[in-house]
């Protein structure tokens, strides 16, 4: 029996997750002298083990409901996100440059936040900020 499970252990190692790729900044407003348009950013940290293959991943944010957000003028995220490693999506961000369109959402009556989503469509993490935010 012994002999049996050591060989059946190895099968149940986590795989690289996609599921350890977290949004760790963010910048919906930043303090610019008009539009926040080419000023906003977001960052993913992979706090895993092993790289993560970010290709077709979406960007996503909302008011009253989430919508995609193109980055540069692509809708999807490119890279791989090695451990430990940050990546940044939008202004200052060198394979993910360039403007939000739409800009993020900040202000309005609605809760507005940011997600990002892995390519089969899977919500990777959620970010709820600004009021009125009761969560």
């Amino acid at each position: 029996m012994f002999v049996l499970l050591a060989l059946i252990a190895p099968a149940f190692e986590a795989p690289a997750s996609a599921q350890d790729i977290l949004i760790n900044e963010v910048v919906y407003d930043p303090d610019s002298a008009g539009s926040d348009d080419g000023f906003e950013w977001v960052e993913l940290c992979n706090r895993g083990s092993a790289p993560v293959d970010l290709s077709d991943w979406t960007l996503e944010m909302a008011g009253t409901t989430f919508a995609p957000v193109s980055i540069g003028g692509s809708a999807t995220v490119t890279g791989t996100l090695d451990p430990g490693a940050y990546l940044v999506l939008g202004f200052g961000s060198l394979t993910n440059a360039g403007a939000f369109d739409p800009n993020l959402q900040n202000g309005g009556s609605a809760t507005d936040g940011i997600r990002i989503k892995d390519a089969a469509g899977n919500v990777m993490d959620t970010l709820l900020f600004d009021s009125p935010n009761d969560n």
